[in-house]
């Protein structure tokens, strides 16, 4: 994530977001919530893809993403689990307000004027 932040390469920073989330739910040994989230992924990439678009995005999210990091790495699940869903909570937000500025994909711009 370092490096596409660094290059601004906004694929290769999505493609390894995907990852690191999908790498905790599977750490999670939850195989049914692995299913859920999966699934979710599926539906939201459009919106996912946008929000990590805003300017400086990319850094401040491999920020958050270090924090929890070191965070399981620590052994500090407790304080881990509360930053990964200040984390997700902020992209929620991110979300929904570009879907209520009516922004949230090229996609959703296009339905909405015809």
């Amino acid at each position: 994530m370092d490096a596409a932040a660094g290059r601004d390469d906004h694929e290769a920073y999505h493609a390894a977001n995907l990852r690191f989330h999908d790498l905790l739910v599977e750490f999670a040994g939850n195989s049914k919530l692995l299913q859920m989230y999966r699934r979710l992924v599926n539906e939201l990439s459009l919106f996912r893809r946008h929000t990590l678009s805003g300017p400086r995005r990319l850094k401040k999210s491999t920020l958050e993403h270090k924090k929890i990091l070191s965070l399981i790495a620590s052994g500090d699940v407790e304080a881990a689990g509360e930053r990964l869903y200040e984390h997700a909570m902020a992209s929620r937000t991110r979300m929904h307000t570009l879907a209520a500025a009516g922004a949230a994909t090229p996609e959703v711009r296009l339905a909405s004027n015809q």
